[in-house]
């Protein structure tokens, strides 16, 4: 009697239950979690890797060579803007007008979506720029500085800069460029720059 009793003690027992539905719910939050923040640094390196590529495809186009040393230029440049980055395929290729286009496919390593089996997320980015025959280059570089970017703004200067500087170099000084800040108003310095350089109405 009495093994019988316990036995269907043991068979209503369900306190067990709540925590295997809560061990299941806190694995599915977990993945979802994951994948979100997997996903958010895939749209933060696609957006660094469009640059680098831009970047590329400027200074091919700016001095172009034979196609060897085109790609070998551009896998440098998106090398030195992606550092630390598994970049696994980066092709030129020329058009008749001649305008270069360069694509880059990148590879990066998940974090939690690892527990799903996704290893990696694939990343493909491109740019094409057309070569000038002669005079100045004109660029507005137009950055974003509102509040949405106020943790990303180390990066933004520093991939400002990289463009620069690679712009600059392959141009040989036959460059011109300005800033536009992406903001309502903003605040230059009072001397940062000569009056001249600033147009204070906008047009």
């Amino acid at each position: 009697m009495k093994l019988r009793d316990g036995l269907h003690r043991w068979i209503r027992d369900q306190s067990g239950v709540a925590a295997v539905t809560f061990g299941i719910a806190a694995l599915v939050l977990m993945i979802v979690v994951g994948s979100a923040i997997d996903f958010n640094r895939r749209q933060m390196l696609s957006s660094r890797a469009q640059g680098a590529v831009d970047s590329a495809a400027l200074a091919v186009a700016i001095k172009p060579d034979t196609q060897t040393n085109n790609t070998t230029k551009a896998r440098n440049i998106v090398a030195s803007a992606l550092p630390n980055t598994k970049v696994t395929a980066i092709t030129v290729t020329t058009t008749a007008t001649p305008s270069y286009r360069v694509t880059a496919t990148i590879d990066m390593p998940t974090t939690i979506m690892q527990v799903v089996g996704i290893k990696t997320m694939t990343i493909d980015v491109a740019a094409e720029a057309v070569s000038s025959s002669g005079g100045a280059i004109e660029v507005a570089l137009a950055l974003d500085n509102t509040g949405s970017m106020r943790n990303d703004m180390p990066a933004l200067r520093a991939a400002a800069a990289d463009f620069a500087k690679t712009l600059f170099a392959s141009a040989a000084g036959n460059v011109k460029m300005s800033v536009v800040p992406y903001v309502d108003a903003v605040n230059p310095g009072a001397n940062a720059w000569p009056i001249w350089m600033i147009d204070t109405k906008g047009e």
